[in-house]
């Protein structure tokens, strides 16, 4: 889902400007500003956008109409981060992470190796 997001944003954001534009423009003329081909063409390329990255990150077969509702929820997520860093913009302390004790590449190996002779005993 995180590779979804960035170009799904895009995406939004541009379909919300031309949204604006449309609005700000008198819809009652006969040729507005932007054609319902545009519109059209905007949010068929969302659908088959988060459709095609969502086949892409994953390596099964999905339900792409489960898809976009669990996309959907996991934007709704974001509401209250945002309200939480509207609330807190001015808070600019930053502590940084203490880490408790050093790590080799060699203990890694070490571990990895212990776990897979385990796995065959």
């Amino acid at each position: 889902m995180y590779l979804i997001n960035p170009g799904k944003i895009v995406l939004s954001a541009s379909t919300g400007i031309l949204v604006y534009i449309s609005i700000a423009t008198d819809l009652s003329d006969m040729h507005p500003l932007i054609p319902w081909q545009v519109w059209m063409a905007c949010l068929l390329f969302q659908f088959i956008y988060v459709g095609y990255a969502q086949l892409l990150d994953s390596n099964q077969n999905v339900n792409l109409l489960r898809s976009y509702v669990y996309l959907y929820f996991f934007n709704l997520t974001y509401v209250p981060l945002f309200i939480w860093s509207l609330i807190t913009m001015k808070n600019v302390n930053w502590n940084p992470t203490k880490h408790t004790r050093a790590i080799h590449l060699s203990d890694i190996e070490l571990e990895e190796a212990n776990k897979a002779s385990q796995v065959t005993r």
